[in-house]
This record gives C-alpha cells, sequence and structure tokens, in this order.
C-alpha cells in the first residue's frame, strides 16, 4: 500500500500486523474507492481525510471506519505500552474514541490505565457493530469507568473477531422458518426426515 492510515498504518509503524492480517486495509488516494478481495478489501479515502502523524490518531481513524481488531491492538499496545493511550484520555476525556482506546487497552492487555477526574460524555459501544458482530443486546453491560458499553463477543481471554462482511449480512438475514417451509410444501416432511439421516 502506497500511503496506509488507520489499523494499516499502526500495523506497519510498531511490526504489529495480525496473523491473518486485517479485514480491511485503509490507504489515501485521489478519490473515495473500495475494492473487495477474497480475505479484505481495500478502502481508499481522498487526503483531506489524512489523520496526523500519531499513534492516537491512527486509532481513532481504526476504531472509527474500520472493523477493530483486537489483536492488532494487543500487538500496538504490546510495543508501544499504555503511554499514548493515557496522554490521550487525559487531554480528551469526553472523546467517545479516546474513551473506547482506554477501554480496549485494559481489555486486550490487562493493564490498567488511571481515569481523568473530568471524564465525561454519553456512554458508547466499545464495538462498532456496523463492521464486526458484537455481543448481543441483553450481554451488553455497561463500564461506568470508561462511560463505555461493553459489547465484547467474549472476555479478555478469548473473544471472536468476525467482521460484517456483505455474505455474512445476507445469511444473517435469511429467514430460516420461511425456507424450511418451502422445503416441506416441495418435498414433504418424511422425505425431508429420510434425507437428514443419510
Amino acid at each position: 500500500m502506497a500511503d496506509p492510515i488507520g489499523g494499516m498504518w499502526l500495523a506497519l509503524k510498531y511490526d504489529a500486523e495480525p496473523f491473518g492480517g486485517l479485514a480491511v486495509k485503509s490507504q489515501l488516494g485521489s478519490r473515495r474507492s473500495s475494492s473487495h478481495h477474497n480475505l479484505y478489501s481495500i478502502e481508499t479515502y481522498p487526503e483531506n481525510m489524512r489523520p496526523a502523524d500519531t499513534a492516537a490518531a491512527h486509532l481513532q481513524f481504526h476504531l472509527r471506519h474500520e472493523p477493530t481488531s483486537l489483536e492488532l491492538l494487543a500487538r500496538v499496545f504490546a510495543k508501544t505500552g499504555p503511554g499514548f493511550v493515557q496522554e490521550w484520555i487525559n487531554s480528551a476525556p469526553t472523546g467517545q474514541y479516546a474513551r473506547r482506546a482506554s477501554f480496549l487497552f485494559e481489555f486486550v492487555t490487562g493493564q490498567t490505565l488511571v481515569p481523568p477526574v473530568d471524564l465525561g460524555g454519553n456512554y458508547v459501544f466499545a464495538l462498532d457493530a456496523s463492521f464486526q458482530v458484537t455481543a448481543s443486546p441483553d450481554k451488553t453491560s455497561n463500564v461506568s469507568r470508561w462511560r463505555v458499553r461493553d459489547n465484547m463477543p467474549g472476555n479478555r481471554f478469548f473473544c471472536p473477531f468476525i467482521p460484517l462482511s456483505s455474505q455474512l449480512k445476507t445469511a444473517a438475514e435469511m429467514d430460516v422458518s420461511a425456507g424450511y417451509g418451502e422445503l416441506v410444501q416441495e418435498f414433504g416432511e418424511s422425505m425431508l426426515a429420510r434425507a437428514a439421516v443419510c
């Protein structure tokens, strides 16, 4: 990639690319475009979307525009330590991305940051459900420490990362009951039962 931003910038800067790669790789180009490949997509943004040349700015871009890769974050935080995240939350105690980054730092590392005394803002989800699979609403809990809603689909020891591809969205919207009803009408329950045994 000629001019990476977001997660890809972090991966290259800290030699932290996840073993399976990133689901979305963002870069700068002449105009906004998307291209999809087998295991990832490339999102191209115009120059006015360039983040500042800091870890916090590129992490904010990652949290805002890409599926959040916990493996990437774990690898980056292992290299950087808590410094830049602590500085970020201290300078932006009501910022949703600084609060999300602080929660995620603690989630993936098990280390503790110091919340600023003036921390505030509306509760925000830890993960963006429009980009990846998250916990169901009844499994979501509020973390008052960061004013974040914990919608992680697991715990820090096992938390699957499933980006929402167009194929997965289509499959999730499929009405299985209606499909089964059509099969019963066409073939009958007894034939379906025999087919299931084979």
